[in-house]
C-alpha cells in the first residue's frame, strides 16, 4: 500500500466537488485497476489549546484545525461530492453545543491509498485523477506509481498490537468484523480481553460453552475473516486469553484491578491467597482452552495469557508492589503447571522494570532492571515494556538464559518514541517500528484502542484526559456512527502512518533476508534517520531532557530512506 495526498484549494466557494479515477497503465500495457485506488475526504478536527500534556506530546504544534479521520468518498454522508467550505467541520462545547466552526475553509485535503497487488510487473504506471465541481472546468492530474521488482511478504515479521478491553468484542458483530479487517489490512493485530467463551456452572466446576465463541470469533483464528489485502486468508497473529483475576492493587492506588474469570481468587482485599484448589482448577482451564484451539485446528494464532489484575506491578514504589509482583510470577507458574504447549505468558511491566526493594533475594537492590528480570525470567515469555523505561540490552542479553521469545514496547512518548497525538508531528508513529528493528525487539503495542468514553471524537479533542491522554490519543479508528455513518469504522491518517512504519520494517526484513548479512545494510539506512530511541534517548529518569536530534524530523529524509531500501532490495533480485 502506498499513499499520497491531493489538496484542493480555492479562494471562493465551490460546490459538488468530486474526483474521477482511471486505471493506471504500465509497461507492456499492464494495468493497475482503478479499483485499487481508494479516495478519502480528510476530516478536520479543532485543537483549541495545544500544549504539552503530562504525557504524549513534547513538541506540540499550534492550536488550529488538523486532519485525521478519513471518510471514504463512497460514504453516504460526509464523503463525495463535497463543498468548500463544508458544513461538516465544527467543534462542540462542554454542553454539546456547536462551538468553533471552520468558516474560513479554503482547502480540502484528500487522502489517496493505492494497493499494488502481488505479482504486479515492475515499472512506471500512469493514470489520471480528474477533479470535477459545479460550474467549474475539470482539472486533470497525473498519478504515477513506480512499482519495484519485489513484493512485501503477506506474512508479518513484526508485531503491532492494538489492545482493547472488550469494547469492540461487546459491540455489534458487523462493526467488530470491519475493525478486525481494517487493522489486518494495515498489518496490525487487534487483541481483546473480551474474547471469551460462555461458562456453565459455578466455582471451580465451571465448564466452557464454545458455541457462541466459535461462531463469532472462529473466523479470526482460521483466517476466513480476512478476505483481501495484506494477511489475506491468514489467521490472527496472536490473541489474548481472557483468564484474569480481580486483585487488590495498593501499588497502583486501586482498590481492585482486573476481573474474575473464570472464577474468583479466594479471599478479600486484605487477605487474597492462592489455594491448592484454585491453582489446580485455573491451570486445568488453561489446558482446556488450548485443547479446544487444537481440536479446531487454530494452531497458527499465538495464544498469550495476560492477567490484567496483575498488570504493571510496581516494585518501584516499595513494598506495596511486592505482592502484585509475586502474584504475577505465580500466574506464570500456573501456566507452567497447566501442561499447555502453545500458550505464552505475557507481562506488561510498564515502568515496573525498576525496583526500590530487593526482589531477587541477593541482599542488594539493583538500581536498574535486573532485579525484575532475574525474578520473572523463568516464567515470562513476552515482555511488554514502557518505551521510556526499556533498556533493550538488559532484556536481549539474557534471552539465552531464559525462556522468553519476545520483547515489545508500548507508549513511551517523546523523546523516547514519536508522539501519538493529533497535534504532534505525523512522523511520530513512523519511528516505532524502526526502533523495533534498531533494538532487535519483536514489536510494539498501544492500549485502550478506540475507546471514546462518551466523547464525540469528531468534535472534541479530549479523550482520557484524566490520565493525561488528550488530543485523540488511542483513536486510530473512528466510530462512524458519531457522524451518521452507523456501522462504519473509519481509518485515520495516524493509522496510515502506522502502516507505513510496519511496511518499512518489512523492507528492512526483506533486504536482510535476501542479503544474508545479519542486517548490516539495513542498519546503515536506519542510522541515517534514527540515531537513538527508547531509554537511550532520555537521560536517567526523572531528569528528562528533550533531544530533538534523536531522529530526523524531516519527512523527505524518511522518504529517501525508504527509496534507498527499495533500491537495495531490488539490487538483490538476482543474488
Amino acid at each position: 500500500m502506498v499513499s499520497c495526498q491531493l489538496i484542493i484549494e480555492t479562494s471562493q466557494p465551490i460546490n459538488n466537488i468530486n474526483i474521477k479515477k482511471t486505471n493506471l497503465t504500465g509497461p507492456k500495457k499492464n494495468t493497475l485497476a482503478a479499483s485499487n485506488i481508494t479516495l478519502f475526504r480528510q476530516w478536520y478536527h479543532y485543537v483549541p489549546i495545544s500544549k504539552a500534556p503530562r504525557q504524549g506530546v513534547r513538541y506540540p504544534l499550534k492550536a488550529g484545525w488538523y486532519p485525521d479521520a478519513l471518510v471514504p468518498f463512497s460514504a453516504i454522508k460526509h464523503g463525495a461530492p463535497f463543498n468548500i467550505p463544508g458544513e461538516d467541520f465544527y467543534s462542540i462545547d462542554k454542553e454539546g453545543n456547536p462551538d468553533m466552526k471552520l468558516n474560513e475553509q479554503t482547502n480540502q485535503a484528500v487522502w489517496i491509498d493505492v494497493y499494488i497487488p502481488n505479482n504486479t510487473p515492475s515499472g512506471m504506471y500512469e493514470g489520471y485523477l480528474t477533479v470535477t465541481a459545479e460550474n467549474e472546468q475539470e482539472y486533470k492530474i497525473k498519478l504515477q506509481v513506480d512499482v519495484f521488482n519485489f513484493m512485501l511478504p503477506d506474512e508479518f515479521h513484526t508485531t503491532w498490537e492494538f489492545m482493547e478491553y472488550g469494547r469492540v468484542a461487546k459491540g455489534p458483530e458487523d462493526v467488530e468484523l470491519k475493525t478486525y479487517q481494517m487493522t489486518k489490512q494495515h498489518r496490525i493485530t487487534l487483541s481483546s480481553t473480551g474474547v471469551m467463551p460462555d461458562t456453565v456452572g459455578q466455582g471451580y466446576d465451571v465448564t466452557f460453552d464454545w458455541k457462541r465463541f466459535d461462531k463469532r470469533w472462529g473466523k479470526y483464528f482460521d483466517g476466513s475473516a480476512f478476505v483481501k489485502g495484506p494477511g489475506k486468508g491468514q489467521p490472527a497473529t496472536h490473541m489474548l486469553l481472557p483468564f484474569d483475576a480481580l486483585v487488590s492493587r495498593p501499588d497502583k492506588e486501586k482498590k481492585w484491578w482486573g476481573k474474575s474469570w473464570p472464577f474468583p481468587l479466594p479471599g478479600d482485599s486484605t487477605d487474597q491467597k492462592f489455594s491448592t484448589e484454585y491453582d489446580k482448577a485455573f491451570s486445568s482451564k488453561l489446558f482446556e482452552f488450548e485443547e479446544h484451539f487444537n481440536k479446531k485446528g487454530w494452531t497458527n494464532t499465538k495464544m498469550l495469557f495476560w492477567p490484567e489484575g496483575v498488570d504493571e506491578p510496581q516494585p518501584n514504589v516499595g513494598e506495596a508492589g511486592r505482592k502484585s509482583l509475586k502474584m504475577a510470577k505465580h500466574y506464570g507458574q500456573l501456566l507452567e503447571n497447566s501442561e499447555t504447549e502453545r500458550i505464552k505468558y505475557r507481562v506488561d511491566i510498564g515502568g515496573g522494570l525498576y525496583s526500590s526493594i530487593d526482589i531477587d533475594g541477593d541482599g542488594e537492590i539493583d538500581p536498574d532492571s535486573k532485579e525484575i528480570i532475574n525474578y520473572l525470567k523463568d516464567v515470562v515469555d513476552v515482555w511488554n515494556c514502557s518505551g521510556k523505561w526499556i533498556k533493550p540490552e538488559h532484556l536481549n542479553m539474557r534471552k539465552e538464559e531464559s525462556r522468553w521469545t519476545d520483547v515489545w514496547f508500548y507508549n513511551g512518548y517523546p523523546p523516547a518514541t514519536g508522539t501519538m497525538m493529533v497535534n504532534g508531528e505525523s512522523l511520530g508513529f513512523r519511528t516505532w517500528q524502526w526502533m523495533v528493528w534498531k533494538y532487535k525487539l519483536s514489536g510494539a503495542c498501544d492500549w485502550e484502542f478506540g475507546w471514546p468514553q462518551g466523547t464525540n471524537v469528531f468534535r472534541e479533542m479530549i479523550v482520557n484526559d484524566s490520565i493525561g491522554y488528550p488530543y485523540l490519543r488511542n483513536m486510530y479508528i473512528f466510530p462512524g456512527e458519531q457522524i451518521g455513518l452507523k456501522g462504519e469504522p473509519l481509518p485515520s491518517i495516524r493509522l496510515k502512518m502506522i502502516r507505513r512504519s510496519i511496511q518499512d520494517y518489512e523492507y528492512l526484513w526483506l533486504l536482510t533476508n535476501r542479503k544474508k548479512d545479519e542486517g548490516k545494510a539495513a542498519d546503515k539506512v536506519v542510522e541515517k534517520v534514527l540515531k537513538r530511541g527508547l531509554r537511550e534517548a532520555v537521560p536517567f529518569w526523572p531528569e528528562l531532557k528533550d533531544n530533538p536530534n534523536n531522529w530526523s524530523h524531516r519527512p523527505e529524509e524518511w522518504y529517501n530512506a525508504r527509496i534507498e531500501l527499495a533500491k537495495l532490495i531490488e539490487s538483490t533480485h538476482n543474488q
